[in-house]
């Protein structure tokens, strides 16, 4: 049944005084919303997006920054400027039937540029000191490293110990983004379904499966990084292929154990492969699936689709 206009501005009205009680709730804990769940204000803008359109929802995010800036802090009203963006778009993807792939892609990178802002770019006016932070990490390698030679045992680093925490510090920056993206869908997927709004659907674990081209830059950055003589190269070079190898790493180590978790099916041995030191065998073994497009894992099942 069609909402009249007297309906809309009542629900527009309940979500804006839902996230008024959030923000207040926020207020009083001492901003733990921005700091951990800032993700969850985009969720009510969402909700009646999906349930009206893409003009009431944006009216809605105009009259909740309008109530952050009498009720918050500056750092708050970015995050909720983010959130809210992130809630209008995903909600009018939903409309448009967008597929799960553009819907969490889109989240992504909102949720990235949003991160990259308030930790880089602005980090003194959010009160992040990035370079304490880089040297506590760059402390801990290094007492890290020496503990390891206390035990006579070596840890060789394709770079400097220097360039490598950078790379970790940016690596774990963007594990932060890509889980906060993961946390709005699925936490959105749920709540629309629940309102039985009719969303893409969501496949298992088993039916995820990456593009063959991820299975060879596997490969080939591995034998970069293991054969190569990266110093040879310019910093910049260096900083670039360690990132990519570190990324890369993740995403095919996720990979590798959603295929060991399948092999357990059949082979209950597997439960070894989660152990840190078979690590780098399941990341071969996500390459290797990848670049046969599945046919590892037709041991346990048919034929998969991609996700």
């Amino acid at each position: 049944m069609k909402k009249s206009k007297t309906q809309k501005i009542t629900e527009g009205a309940m979500m804006v005084a839902l996230i008024g009680v959030c923000l207040f709730f926020n207020r009083q804990t001492a901003g733990i919303f921005e700091v951990d769940f800032y993700w969850l204000l985009s969720l009510p803008i969402l909700v009646y997006t999906v349930r009206t359109d893409l003009k009431y929802g944006v009216i809605v995010f105009t009259c909740s920054m309008l109530l952050s800036l009498m009720i918050s802090t500056p750092q708050t009203m970015f995050y909720m400027f983010s959130a809210g963006l992130i809630g209008v778009l995903y909600g009018y993807g939903v409309q448009k039937h967008w597929n799960n792939r553009k819907l969490l892609g889109m989240t992504i990178l909102l949720t990235f540029l949003s991160l990259l802002i308030s930790m880089y770019i602005m980090a003194g006016f959010f009160g992040f000191d990035v370079a304490a932070t880089r040297n506590e990490l760059l402390g801990m390698m290094e007492g890290m490293l020496g503990f390891l030679e206390k035990l006579h045992l070596t840890l060789v680093l394709p770079v400097s110990l220097h360039l490598f925490v950078y790379c970790l510090d940016i690596l774990m920056f963007m594990i932060i983004a890509v889980l906060q993206s993961l946390c709005t869908h699925l936490v959105a997927v749920l709540v629309l379904h629940k309102l039985k709004i009719k969303t893409a659907e969501v496949k298992p674990l088993k039916d995820f499966m990456l593009p063959r081209f991820l299975g060879f830059l596997t490969l080939l950055l591995w034998a970069l990084v293991s054969w190569a003589d990266l110093t040879s190269f310019s910093e910049n070079i260096q900083f670039a292929i360690v990132l990519l190898f570190m990324c890369n790493f993740i995403l095919s180590l996720t990979y590798g154990m959603i295929i060991v978790r399948e092999l357990r099916r059949r082979f209950k041995w597997c439960w070894i492969l989660y152990i840190p030191l078979f690590w780098n065998l399941v990341t071969m073994l996500g390459a290797c699936d990848s670049l046969l497009q599945g046919k590892i894992r037709k041991v346990c099942y048919g034929q998969t689709g991609k996700f």
